[in-house]
C-alpha cells in the first residue's frame, strides 16, 4: 500500500469508530432531534445543518463507499 492509501484508511477507520459509538441503542443521540435556538435563528439552522450531514448511518454509508472506491482504484494508487 502507499502512504496515501495508509492515510485514507486510517482517516475512515477514525470515521468508522466515530460513527459508530454514536450509533446506539433507541433513545440514543442519533435518534434525537435536536434544535438548538428557535427555528428561525440562524445559527440554529447551521448547527441542525450540522447535526443531519453528521448522522452516525450517513458516515456509515460514507466509509463504505469511500472504501469501495479506494478499493476500486487499489491496484493504480498502490502498483505504480
Amino acid at each position: 500500500m502507499s502512504a496515501l492509501t495508509d492515510f485514507l484508511n486510517a482517516r475512515l477507520n477514525e470515521d468508522e469508530a466515530a460513527a459508530k459509538a454514536a450509533d446506539g441503542p433507541p433513545g440514543s443521540a442519533e435518534q434525537l432531534t435536536v434544535l438548538v435556538g428557535s427555528p428561525d435563528d440562524v445559527w440554529a439552522k447551521v448547527a441542525n445543518e450540522h447535526i443531519r450531514l453528521h448522522d452516525p448511518k450517513r458516515a456509515l454509508r460514507e466509509v463504505d463507499a469511500k472504501r469501495k472506491i479506494l478499493a476500486l482504484h487499489g491496484a493504480s494508487i498502490g502498483g505504480t
